[in-house]
Order: C-alpha cells, then sequence, then structure tokens
C-alpha cells in the first residue's frame, strides 16, 4: 500500500456511492460490488476527506489527539485509495468545497477508525441493470 501524505487531498472515486447511517459510513463501490463499512474517526473523517481537507486536516479538526489521528487517517485514506473509494486530487490544491474548521467545539475521545470490506452482495449489486446501460439509459424503447 501507497504512503500518503498528510497533507494530500482527495475526492471519491466517480463509480462510489455513499451515505451517513447511525454514526457509520455505508460506501459503495459500484465497479466490483464490494461495500465498505467506515465506523470510529473513519466516518466522523469522512465527509472532510471528500469536501477537499487533508488527513491532518480533518485530524485536528476532529480530535485534540491530532499527532496520532493523522497517522492513522493516512494508513485509512492509502487503503481507502487502494481500494478505489478515494482518488487524490489532482496537484494536492485545496479543493473549493473544503468545510470550515470550528476549532473551538469540543473534541470528543478518540475512536480509531476502523474499515471493513463487505463482497457477499457482489453479485446482486453488479447484476443490476442500471450498471450496464448505453446512452438513452435504461430502459430502452425496442426497435421494431
Amino acid at each position: 500500500m501507497e504512503t500518503v501524505r498528510g497533507d494530500a487531498r482527495f475526492t471519491t472515486n466517480p463509480r462510489v456511492i455513499h451515505e451517513e447511517v447511525d454514526g457509520e459510513v455505508i460506501v459503495i463501490q459500484l465497479e466490483d460490488g464490494n461495500y465498505y463499512s467506515l465506523s470510529g474517526l473513519g466516518a466522523d473523517a469522512w465527509p472532510l476527506l471528500v469536501n477537499g481537507m487533508s488527513p491532518a486536516e480533518a485530524a485536528k479538526t476532529l480530535t485534540a489527539d491530532h499527532g496520532a489521528a493523522t497517522d492513522q487517517l493516512r494508513t485509512l485514506v492509502a487503503r481507502l485509495v487502494s481500494e478505489r473509494l478515494l482518488e487524490p486530487v489532482a496537484g494536492g490544491e485545496e479543493s473549493d468545497r473544503t468545510p470550515a474548521a470550528d476549532h473551538d467545539a469540543p473534541k470528543p475521545a478518540f475512536d480509531p477508525p476502523r474499515l471493513e470490506k463487505y463482497s457477499d452482495m457482489q453479485d446482486y449489486l453488479l447484476i443490476d441493470p442500471i450498471h450496464e446501460v448505453d446512452e438513452p439509459g435504461w430502459p430502452a424503447k425496442r426497435e421494431t
């Protein structure tokens, strides 16, 4: 796995969908049908990372123990990139979608990031006909 710089910036792969549910982020990679659960610091960092914050900025925003959190987020981001969930932003420049950090907000206790991968629904996610469409979309009217 490649090392990620603490100041690198990322965005979601265009073939990824995600949603936060009860403090957990569910991420689906539509190319291979795997889905993922992000919890702990990873769930809190996901929206910051996909909106242009670097792992170091996200760690500083989320926890007082940002030294250890930065290292763990860099490791998490490297895995997210290797799973094709995140992509580096070209040149690493700051995104215009970067949320403002609230440095005065109380910071919760450090909860390490966790990423769990599931492949049990691959067949169902990949058989969905919306993945195999061309320009007219689906369902396409048959030519007679």
